[in-house]
């Protein structure tokens, strides 16, 4: 399988998933960058958060769109609390494409200039 991120299996119920393509992975970073360049967090606050700090955001409300939650834990350390969520490199192709329209839905939204706004190389091979 040329040009393909890795293989994995689902969380939830193992089937193996159709990996994302590299391609995918990087229009994914891309719409995230331009995000993080031109946006605060929380909006408005002029905070400047980064592309990891973003991506997070954006994976974690995804996660709620399709249903499923983050989890928050008490901090190992006794400190806090850390939230766990479906990190976007567990993601396999159909679930990146729809990862991706829903990050450039939001840096429209907000008015974020995209770089690359060609979706047609990451969103349509949905395995």
């Amino acid at each position: 399988m040329a040009n393909v991120y890795r293989l994995d299996r689902c969380d939830h119920c193992g089937k193996l998933l159709v990996p994302r393509t590299l391609e995918q992975n990087d229009k994914y970073h891309a719409v995230c960058q331009d995000i993080a360049d031109q946006l605060d967090w929380p909006l408005g606050c002029g905070q400047k958060r980064t592309v990891n700090v973003w991506k997070q955001l954006i994976s974690a409300a995804f996660e709620r769109t399709q249903g499923r939650h983050t989890e928050m834990y008490p901090a190992i350390d006794g400190h806090g609390v850390d939230v766990v969520y479906w990190s976007s490199a567990r993601r396999g192709k159909k679930s990146m494409s729809e990862l991706i329209e829903f990050a450039t839905a939001f840096a429209v939204e907000h008015e974020v200039k995209l770089q690359d706004m060609d979706l047609s190389h990451a969103s349509t091979a949905q395995g």
